[in-house]
């Protein structure tokens, strides 16, 4: 008889949907495809400057960095060098936390210019694998060797890093999402640089 609590309201909830765009040369063409299927809540995009992130590759014989949010692999047109010996360190970070790299094997390939500024998350010896530049409020995830003269791509590690980075930028983004949350949960909302 008391019917007031015999509808439940709900709301499926919705994440930010990113907008992806793969610039990547032919080579990581299947790669790319692979991540774009694989992030979850994205469209893809014809331009990048609408994107929210880029997915390309770097070729040291044409160098041309990414003046958005990207994930970015080193494209090595020379012949494979020797496996790269040493320890595997990663670097404490939230990227990072949890993810195991102590399986990765990656041979002697071209590295990118890093700049001082950038934050290493994954060194092997002295070599950086994996760094972070951030600059001009557009994070750049920089794999530092040829993927495909590697295991990486079969490391849990290397989709789930791919993964938490997508889910920064979505953080970061203003968009209108739909979320169910408990009662007296705080909420975490994304406003423009400046306004309160």
């Amino acid at each position: 008889e008391f019917s007031l609590d015999d509808i439940l309201p709900m709301i499926a909830p919705q994440p930010k949907e990113l907008k992806l765009f793969a610039a990547t040369s032919p080579a990581f063409i299947d790669l790319s495809k692979k991540l774009l299927r694989s992030l979850a809540a994205t469209t893809s995009s014809n331009d990048t400057a609408e994107s929210d992130l880029v997915i390309t590759s770097y070729d040291p014989l044409d160098p041309v960095m990414p003046l958005s949010n990207a994930i970015l692999f080193v494209e090595d047109p020379s012949s494979a060098g020797k496996y790269l010996s040493g320890g595997i360190l990663a670097e404490a970070h939230p990227l990072m936390d949890g993810i195991n790299w102590q399986s990765l094997l990656v041979r002697e390939t071209l590295e990118l210019p890093r700049n001082p500024t950038d934050r290493v998350l994954l060194w092997q010896e002295k070599r950086p694998l994996i760094f972070l530049r951030e600059e001009l409020g557009k994070s750049i995830l920089c794999f530092n060797f040829d993927l495909r003269l590697s295991n990486a791509t079969q490391q849990p590690a290397f989709i789930v890093l791919l993964h938490r980075f997508a889910e920064t930028l979505r953080e970061k983004k203003i968009a209108p999402q739909k979320l169910n949350l408990e009662t007296s949960q705080p909420i975490q909302i994304t406003s423009a640089p400046g306004v309160p």
